[in-house]
């Protein structure tokens, strides 16, 4: 979902050339202290949804802007409302994300709601197994992330029927086992990186 709305977290994009890929360095921000167990979750999921386009991620919280490094286009991101499962989070309607569209643009400034994720997985927390309904969410919360990524890389703001970039991302998709991007996905995944990567290296 794209918005005109604004963020607080941040993602330097650099290239990792002795590897071949391109390393995302993933800086974030939460309104209010997070489950870990869903965020380790969320780091495993994204990770590996992005590893067949050729990115890598690395998490650190909380750096300050003037820590930004030279040439490097930043993504902000901002985590709103408690990314934990609580059942007495009630479904709201709207996008469970969101990124900045400006002069025709898709910018790199993306919103997440963990409360609207944690409501749809909840909603469905029976079909889980149990012991693992934190990590479902937290496999939510990657997926809806790296949805708005797409947008921003890929510089595309239109849906397919996909599992990952459809338009309305419910419960199943979020949650499901072994979903990944489609071909057409990473290649589009990666031309727009390699673009970027190349900014990265006239600056």
């Amino acid at each position: 979902m794209l918005s005109k709305n604004a963020s607080i977290i941040l993602i330097l994009l650099a290239p990792s050339l002795l590897r071949g890929e391109t390393g995302l360095i993933m800086l974030t921000r939460f309104d209010r202290p997070p489950d870990t167990v869903a965020i380790e979750s969320m780091q495993e999921e994204a990770a590996g949804l992005f590893s067949d386009a050729g990115l890598t991620f690395s998490w650190r919280q909380d750096v300050p802007s003037n820590g930004l490094l030279a040439g490097v286009p930043p993504v902000w991101v901002q985590f709103h409302g408690n990314c934990r499962l609580d059942p007495a989070v009630v479904p709201t309607g709207g996008p469970m994300a969101t990124t900045s569209v400006s002069d025709g643009r898709i910018r790199p400034i993306v919103n997440v709601d963990c409360d609207r994720t944690a409501a749809v997985v909840w909603q469905i927390r029976s079909t889980l197994p149990a012991p693992l309904v934190t990590r479902a969410f937290g496999r939510a919360l990657g997926r809806v992330l790296a949805h708005e990524l797409y947008h921003y890389l890929t510089q595309s703001a239109i849906h397919t029927e996909s599992e990952l970039f459809s338009k309305a991302m419910d419960g199943r998709r979020l949650t499901a086992p072994n979903v990944r991007f489609e071909p057409g996905e990473i290649e589009a995944l990666r031309k727009g990186v390699a673009e970027l990567a190349a900014i990265r290296v006239r600056t």
